[in-house]
């Protein structure tokens, strides 16, 4: 397959939205793209958006959930404001976010994958019992 330098492979990945209004509820909004949910070998995706991955290997499921959910976190969200009143997120701004354990990550990801509910309640409550948290960050 020829390849040019507007697509990428298909693999499993994280979009995190680029640009937010300064009203919208979350500066960072996250989603898990699954490889397996697409029969194509390459993709091309919007250029308002950024894409993370493994750079050396395959993230795993429980990798790409575990992120999304730290991703869609008021507490991330928070950090990523105080960071910058901007309403873009850059790729520096993403990869100077403090990241836990790949396993921590997995842990986050194995747990969102078993809720019912999948909103930012969920989301922050499966954060708050894996850090120990019980505080508001609003």
């Amino acid at each position: 397959m020829q390849s040019n330098s507007k697509t990428i492979r298909n693999q499993n990945y994280i979009l995190l939205r680029r640009f937010s209004s300064k009203d919208d509820n979350s500066k960072l909004v996250a989603t898990p793209f699954l490889a397996k949910n697409f029969n194509h070998d390459k993709l091309g995706i919007e250029n308002h958006l950024n894409y993370l991955y493994k750079p050396q290997g395959l993230l795993e499921i429980e990798e790409v959930f575990g992120l999304s959910v730290l991703y869609n976190s008021t507490i991330f969200d928070a950090y990523i404001r105080s960071l910058s009143g901007n309403t873009q997120v850059s790729a520096t701004e993403l990869n100077a976010l403090p990241l836990p354990s790949i396993d921590t990550i997995k842990k986050i990801g194995i747990q969102y994958m078993t809720l019912e509910d999948l909103d930012i309640q969920g989301i922050d409550n499966i954060i708050n019992r894996t850090f120990g948290l019980t505080q508001k960050y609003k």
